[in-house]
């Protein structure tokens, strides 16, 4: 028998935290009959462990695309144990180029992800679990949610030779405007990202800006340098860097947000 030993956690997540649109408006007069929420909050639950790979048999298989399904004809029978252990079948092979990046989200997660996207593969597929293997070994379990998007994105976990600091956070309130007759909120990010591989990466940095749900509430938002997309998947605010980083060198990103609003009014974040 053959013994290889990994430094792969397949037990770990295989995709980071993505950021959803930051929304800033003006919270409403308290009421004095507003009822108390009784509601207790849900228990968290742990994650469940990744299942371990499937013993797959090799299989002849013809494959017919429907109207509304995609379907395999496997001619040859099958031996299914009743011991309860499960049999996968590799009912086909699908071969593609594919755009590699590595992508993070630094306020909410100081990590990088390997990702790869590519056009979603002709058929009917529904949406559900699926194991994903890197440079052969197994990286862990994903979701195929092939109908979200024209394209598809798959994450393969952690890059540990992508080092990603954050710096502190600056939020300060103060005065603005006509004599200070409104309050003003200024926040200040930057993140720095080292790529310590010896090859070039195209990197990703997701950042969700604040956007003003209320005529009273101006924002202003200056980045630096200026992000690729400032909408990124339609999701307004929320933007994203693309910088392609050569070996052993390092990149900034950073962003200064400034938000207007009544003196006398109190913000609400969502």
């Amino acid at each position: 028998m053959k013994l290889v030993l990994s430094t792969g956690q397949p037990r770990r997540e295989t995709t980071g935290r993505l950021p959803t649109p930051w929304r800033i408006g003006i919270e409403p007069p308290a009421r004095n009959d507003v009822a108390r929420d009784r509601s207790a909050p849900a228990a968290g639950m742990a994650p469940a462990p990744a299942a371990p790979p499937l013993k797959q048999e090799p299989f002849d298989v013809s494959v017919f695309n429907t109207s509304f399904a995609t379907e395999f004809s496997v001619p040859q029978a099958i031996d299914v144990p009743s011991s309860g252990q499960r049999v996968a079948m590799a009912l086909g092979q699908h071969e593609d180029v594919v755009k590699l990046a590595v992508r993070t989200s630094p306020h909410i997660d100081a990590s990088a992800f390997v990702i790869a996207e590519m056009a979603v593969p002709a058929g009917i597929w529904p949406s559900g679990p699926m194991q994903l293997y890197r440079d052969g070994a197994f990286v862990g379990s994903g979701r195929w949610n092939a109908s979200e998007d024209a394209r598809l994105t798959l994450s393969f976990g952690r890059d540990e030779l992508v080092r990603v600091e954050v710096e502190p956070e600056r939020d300060n309130q103060g005065t603005g405007g006509f004599i200070g007759s409104r309050g003003e909120r200024k926040v200040q990010r930057a993140y720095v990202i080292e790529n310590r591989h010896r090859t070039p990466i195209a990197l990703q940095v997701l950042e969700a800006a604040p956007v003003s749900i209320d005529e009273q509430v101006r924002v202003a938002v200056q980045f630096a340098p200026q992000p690729a997309e400032l909408a990124w998947k339609k999701q307004p605010g929320v933007v994203m860097w693309s910088v392609d980083l050569d070996a052993g060198k390092t990149t900034r990103v950073a962003a200064d947000y400034v938000v207007n609003y009544p003196k006398e009014a109190r913000l609400q974040e969502r």
